[in-house]
């Protein structure tokens, strides 16, 4: 949704500080529906926008597929202790 704005100028038209606009943006901050509101409305788009999944496509370009399974570690065996080891060797 680039617009061509800095994000001090996207801070003034929400209504909001700059600060705060990065840390939304960096995750650091927890977004309120009002603020959510806000964003949506200086965007002129709706709210639900904001907050729905990527396409996969954009993943895609991050790297990431959601529609390709993950690789799980190897699950690693239990260590045996010596008591244990002692009665499988008889």
């Amino acid at each position: 949704m680039a617009r061509g704005w800095s994000q001090e100028e996207f801070a003034a038209k929400c209504n909001l500080h700059r600060t705060y606009v990065g840390a939304i943006e960096r995750a650091e901050e927890n977004l309120t529906l009002r603020t959510l509101d806000k964003l949506a409305k200086a965007l002129h788009v709706m709210p639900a926008v904001l907050v729905m999944p990527q396409t996969p496509i954009e993943d895609n370009a991050k790297g990431f597929s959601p529609t390709r399974k993950q690789k799980k570690p190897p699950r690693k065996r239990p260590r045996m202790s010596a008591i244990a080891r002692r009665q499988n060797s008889r």
